[in-house]
Parts: C-alpha cells; sequence; structure tokens
C-alpha cells in the first residue's frame, strides 16, 4: 500500500509493543475472543459508548451446585510472578477503587474520524475513580473485563470490515486509502492500550479476600430408631458483620453417588424442601432453628434406619448491594456427622417358669403367659397359644391374639370326627398389663398336653408402619386331665337257686356304690359253661353266653332264640335289677352272673365307658319231676280234648232232658194237691262248678231240694 502517512499512537510503557504480548495477556487471564452477530454499519459515538465501565453488569452470578465435602474454594487467582498486596482500604474490609472513562479519551481528525489517544494513566493506590458496586468480588471483575474484551472485539472486526471494504474499493484514492490505514494503525495501538488496561486492571486491583469461616469438627451420632437427629452449622468468623447466611444441608448415604439436598434456606430466611425431603417424606419431621452467633440447627424427628449417613452443611455467605442485589462473597462446606440409626434394643422378656397341672375331667384349667418386660411402653403385643399332644409329631396352635386385638382359633377346630369347636372350649382373660390367661373350660382327657404361648412384640416405625421387632417364647405348662375315679362296685355274693322243671327263678345284679349319680349303666346276664380241654390234659376253659343285654341308653339287644319269651326284666331300685327266667328246664341249669358298665358323659356331651365290674355267681339247680295225671293229660292232645272238652255237650244234653222231663210232670200234676195237703218234693238243677285249665278236673256237684 506505500508509506503510511502521519503518526501513530505509541503504545504505553505499561503494556507490550506488539500483538503477541498482548495475546499471551488475554490467554493467561482466561479471556476467550467471542464473535457476536454486530450490525455491519454501525456510528462511531455507538462505538465510544460501548467502550465505558458504565455498561458493564456487575450482578451476582447464578447459583451453582456446592462442592462435595473437603473440596477448596478458590477466592482468588494470581498470575505467576507477582504477588497481590491489597491497598489498606480493601484490607479492612472497605470498597476497592473501580477505572473510570478518565483514563482514555477519543478525538476526531479532519476527516471526521474517531482516532483514540494514549492518554492512559496506570492505576495506582491512589485512584479515585467512580466505586460500584461498594465491594466487587473477583468473579464480578472478571464478569467487567470479559465483556470491555467483547466490546473490542467488535470494534476490531469493524475496523477489520472497513479495511476489506476499503481494499475492495478501487475507486478511492491513494491519499484516502493512507489515511484509513493510518486510522486502522492508530484504533490498533489504542486497542494495544486498552489490553494493557485490562492487564493492569486485574493485576493492581485490590481484591478483598475472604473471612468466612464454618466449623469442621466431626461427630458421629447414634440414634435409636424414632429418636430425633440433632445437626448443627457453626459459622466462626464472616466477612462482613452485614452479611447474611445461606445454608444448605445434605445428607449422603452409602446407597447414593452424591449428596442429597434435604432443606435450602436463603440468605433473606426463606426456605424450599430438597429432593432428599420430598422423596423420603419429611416435610412435617424438619425443625429449622436459626441462633444467634451464627448457629444454625437441623433436627429430623421420628427417624428410621434408612436415614443413617454423613449430614454437613454448605454456607454462602451474602451480602445486599446498594442497588438491592445481592450478590454471593463466598461458600464453604462444614465438617460431617456421621450418623447411625439402630432399631431399639429387644428388651422382651417372657416368663420362663414351667408348671404342672392335674385336674379332673370337666373342671376348669387356667395356663398363664406373663410378659416380664418390654422393648418400648408403645408397643403392641400379639400372642399366639400352642400345644403339644401325645402322639402328635408337631405342635398345633390353638388361639392367636393378633396385636390389633382380634382373637383367631388356630388349627383345633371342629374335624370329621365331630369335636367340639373350641370358640366354645377356650376364653382368653387379660387380668393386667402383661399377663395373659388361657381357660379351658370342662377340660377333658383329650386337652392333655404340653401349653406354651410366644409374644411377638410390634414397633411402629418412622413411616407409620408396625412392624415385628422381637418375640420370646414362655415355659411349658404341662396339663394332665384325669378322668373321674372309678367307685362302682357290685355285690360279690354267691348265690344258690333251686327250682323245679317247668319253674322260673329269679337273677339279681345288686349294686354297692357307683361313681357318679348321673352315670348311666349298662347291664348283661350271662350263663357260664365249662368247656374240657382238647388236649387231654384235664384244663377246662369258662365260655360265657351272653343271656339278656340292655344299653347305658335303655335299648334291648335281641333276646337269643332259645330265651326268647321266657325273660323278663326288671328295675327294682336304683341299685337292683332283676332277671327273671320262666319255665326252667333241666338246660337252664348252671351258673349266671352279671356285668355292669358304667357310662359317662364327657363335656362334649358324649358317653363313654368308664369302668365295669362282675357280679358274684348265682348257681341255679332244676328239679326233674315224675310223670303225674295232669302233666300226661295236659302232655297229650286228644287225651286232653276227651277229658275236658268232650264232656261238656253230654252234660248239656243231660240237663236238657231232666229240665223237660221236669216241665211235663209239673204240667200233669198242676192243679193236684199232695195227700193230706202236703205239697210235692220240686228237684232243683245240680250245680257245677269247672275250671278251663288243665291243672284241676271239673267238679260236679248235686244239692238237695228246698221245700217252697
Amino acid at each position: 500500500m506505500g508509506k503510511r502517512k502521519g503518526k501513530a499512537v505509541k503504545p504505553t510503557s505499561s503494556g507490550p509493543a506488539n500483538s503477541t504480548p498482548r495475546q499471551q495477556t488475554l490467554e493467561n487471564w482466561g479471556i476467550q475472543r467471542l464473535d457476536p452477530q454486530t450490525p455491519t454499519t454501525v456510528s462511531p459515538d455507538a462505538v465510544l459508548s460501548d467502550y465505558s465501565i458504565e455498561g458493564v453488569s456487575l450482578s451476582p452470578p447464578s447459583f451453582t451446585a456446592p462442592p462435595r465435602p473437603g473440596t477448596l474454594l478458590a477466592v482468588g487467582v494470581q498470575p505467576e510472578g507477582r504477588t497481590e498486596v491489597p491497598s489498606s482500604q480493601a484490607a479492612r474490609g472497605g470498597p476497592t477503587p473501580m477505572p473510570t472513562p478518565e483514563m482514555f479519551s477519543a478525538r476526531k481528525d479532519d476527516v471526521g474520524n474517531p482516532v483514540f489517544t494514549g492518554a492512559l494513566r496506570e492505576v495506582s493506590g491512589e485512584f479515585r475513580g467512580v466505586v460500584k458496586p461498594a465491594v466487587i468480588t473477583l468473579e464480578n471483575l472478571w464478569d467487567a473485563i470479559q465483556s470491555m474484551n467483547k466490546n473490542l472485539i467488535q470494534v476490531t472486526d469493524i475496523l477489520k470490515e472497513d479495511l476489506s471494504s476499503v481494499k475492495v474499493t478501487q475507486a478511492l484514492t491513494a491519499s484516502q486509502a493512507q489515511k484509513n490505514e493510518e486510522r486502522i494503525d492508530t484504533i490498533d495501538g489504542e486497542l494495544k492500550s486498552l489490553q494493557n488496561l485490562t492487564s493492569l486492571i486485574i493485576k493492581d486491583k485490590e481484591i478483598m479476600v475472604t473471612k468466612l469461616q464454618v466449623s469442621k469438627s466431626k461427630r458421629s451420632v447414634t440414634v435409636v430408631e424414632n429418636g430425633a437427629i440433632p445437626l448443627s452449622c457453626q459459622v466462626k468468623a464472616q466477612t462482613n458483620q452485614d452479611s447474611h447466611f445461606a445454608v444448605l444441608w445434605y445428607v449422603h448415604r452409602s446407597s447414593d453417588v452424591d449428596g442429597k439436598l434435604i432443606l435450602k434456606t436463603a440468605p433473606n430466611a426463606a426456605f424450599e424442601f430438597g429432593t432428599y425431603a420430598e422423596e423420603e417424606g419429611l416435610r412435617g419431621r424438619l425443625q429449622f432453628e436459626r441462633l444467634p452467633a451464627g448457629l444454625f440447627n437441623l433436627t429430623v424427628q421420628k427417624v428410621g434406619v434408612g436415614d443413617s449417613g454423613s449430614y454437613y452443611c454448605h454456607v454462602e455467605e451474602w451480602l445486599l448491594s446498594p442497588n438491592s442485589a445481592w450478590y454471593k462473597l463466598s461458600e464453604e462446606v462444614s465438617g460431617l456427622t456421621e450418623v447411625t440409626v439402630k432399631e431399639p434394643d429387644a428388651n422382651l422378656q417372657v416368663s420362663q417358669l414351667q408348671k404342672n397341672v392335674t385336674i379332673s375331667e370337666s373342671k376348669w384349667v387356667a395356663i398363664d403367659c406373663s410378659i416380664t418386660n418390654w422393648t418400648s411402653t408403645n408397643s403392641q403385643i400379639s400372642v399366639e397359644w400352642y400345644v403339644w399332644k401325645l402322639g402328635h409329631p408337631e405342635k398345633q396352635r390353638i388361639l392367636h391374639l393378633t396385636r390389633d386385638g382380634v382373637l383367631q382359633y388356630g388349627d383345633e377346630e371342629e374335624g370329621n370326627t365331630g369335636e367340639r369347636k373350641l370358640p366354645r372350649h377356650l376364653q382368653l382373660e387379660i387380668p393386667s398389663r402383661g399377663l395373659y390367661r388361657l381357660l379351658i373350660q370342662s377340660a377333658e382327657v383329650q386337652d392333655s398336653g404340653a401349653y406354651d404361648c410366644r409374644v411377638q412384640e410390634w414397633l411402629l416405625n418412622s413411616q407409620d408402619k408396625w412392624y415385628k421387632h422381637a418375640e420370646d417364647v414362655s415355659g411349658l405348662t404341662r396339663v394332665t386331665v384325669l378322668q373321674p375315679e372309678a367307685a362302682l362296685r357290685l355285690d360279690l355274693t354267691v348265690l344258690n337257686v333251686t327250682v323245679p322243671e317247668k319253674g322260673h327263678f329269679q337273677l339279681d345284679c345288686s349294686l354297692l356304690s357307683r361313681s357318679s349319680p348321673v352315670s348311666r349303666l349298662s347291664l348283661t346276664w350271662f350263663m357260664l359253661r365249662t368247656k374240657s380241654g382238647v388236649a387231654g390234659d384235664g384244663s377246662s376253659e369258662v365260655e360265657k353266653e351272653p343271656v339278656f343285654s340292655i344299653g347305658h341308653d335303655s335299648v334291648f339287644e335281641p333276646e337269643p332264640v332259645r330265651w326268647d319269651g321266657r325273660l323278663r326284666f326288671k328295675r327294682v331300685s336304683t341299685v337292683l335289677f332283676r332277671l327273671s327266667v320262666q319255665e326252667a328246664s333241666a338246660a337252664d341249669a348252671g351258673n349266671y352272673s352279671c356285668r355292669v358298665e358304667e357310662w359317662l358323659p364327657n363335656p362334649r356331651g358324649l358317653w363313654y365307658k368308664l369302668t365295669e365290674e362282675e357280679s358274684g355267681l348265682t348257681v341255679v339247680n332244676v328239679q326233674h319231676t315224675g310223670s303225674t295225671l295232669q302233666s300226661v293229660i295236659c302232655s297229650n292232645d286228644a287225651l286232653f280234648y276227651f277229658v275236658f272238652f268232650y264232656p261238656f255237650p253230654i252234660f248239656g244234653i243231660l240237663i236238657i232232658c231232666i229240665l223237660l222231663v221236669r216241665f211235663k210232670t209239673r204240667q200233669s200234676n198242676k192243679n193236684s194237691e199232695g195227700k193230706n195237703g202236703v205239697p210235692l218234693l220240686w228237684i232243683k238243677e245240680p250245680h257245677l262248678n269247672y275250671s278251663p285249665t288243665c291243672l284241676e278236673p271239673p267238679v260236679l256237684s248235686i244239692h238237695p231240694a228246698t221245700i217252697d
């Protein structure tokens, strides 16, 4: 293009003379070049206005995720080889001076193009510029520098576009092109000066150092379930006495990768629940307290085993700017509080006392289950009763009282054998707290066995759900139920009875005592026959032949054929029973005895045989008599009819003839009188006595006549 005209503005001594150091300065401070979408035509006034620090926004940065416990927070970055010495005013916590637009100026040349002069001054501790805001953090300053760098890059892009346009346009004169080149050089020099200014601001600016300190002490806490976790966060030092704090409470469990937010309190005392509080339902179980001297307390109530973990707080220090905007000064994390939540110790104890109980049938038996100690007074108790009977391989559950007071009957309910149902047989009493009493009403032999109770203690967890915490088994209570003592006694006297053939004899069964007045008796008479031994060794065997039987339900058994129609049973009294045998024969001779069975009802109303006894022998002898006229007549039917039946018609005809003769004689002598006035004698009809049995013959008697 030729030699440039005009004098370019030289960079100040504080900055480098070429673009390479400038680029290094930007890279050292992390300044990146941005290419925003800027209009191609921008007025010079607008360009100048973009260089003013007045247009820089110093709002606090957006909230970022808190660091993990143990992470060091950076409070400032110093370039290598330079040690920053804060001014006395900054060290006292006062405002830090900022550069102002007076440090640089712009003018126009003869053509009207803007030219930046090198009227730049170094920033020193004695600088008196405009202070915005009262306290500037490194983050705010860095945002301002990036904003200024962005404006410079925009100006450079605009100038480069103008240069390209000048080169393309060949209509401009050489002088005008040279002037444009000079203007570009001037602007480039001013850009370098501004970059030097940025470097000076970073190096010479007194940045306020944070003084926030949070207690780093670690502690371990062991809490019983349903208890409370006390958490504290102590701010030991702060940067400014007007600082406000935002406290974030976190928990890190072994099952979680990172800590989860429990509660966040803002500097203005507003709070919001975190993800952990929402997931675990902690809204109604958190209690936050802000105390003087920078002490913050958080209490987690009704904790469960799942709440075990590492708890810590994250403290942020905030200040309120003059324009009522909050900006964060610093942040720090407290030490860990290791919390272990365990279940309460199982203190449930049930009495292990063993007992032996022996009672008579139909009596009541009481089996106690006593709790001597509990884990908690607010616990709920469930009790199960078991019995181990002889001949059963396993225990059987007979009764269950649930923790909410529902009574359930177990395995021993009515079966196929018609046994009674346990609800009518068992009762449960609770005389006092911790004492559960099982009552067996009207116990029977089948209730004998070893009884015990199993007690379960239930507790309420933090989610208001009941869970089984402990259980214990009591000692055994061995119950033996005996039947009533048998007291049946019979008369064992041996009797001898001799009867004639065709006569009758009696077999008595006499009771001396009985076991119960409500018992029933079953009687059976036997005829004892002796059989000789088959081996011929002289041994004999007694055979009992049933004669008559009546059950305890008063039902008669069928009579054997040989005794059919000849037996008569009679209950003489409550202790005397009699069996009569009619028409005895020689075959009826022998030894007789009666067997008595005593039956009692069990508590279910079913009858069972308690005992049986056998009376003494009754020896019966039947005498054989010779043949008599009566026996001969009665034994022969033809002779019986000839003697007792045929005479009747003959006697009847004879009487009729006598009456007929008498009637005729009386008619002939009706009007005649006897001689000398004596009347005639009349003959009365004979009187006949006749018995229609075969025992006595008929008797014919004639009585003497009477005189009328």
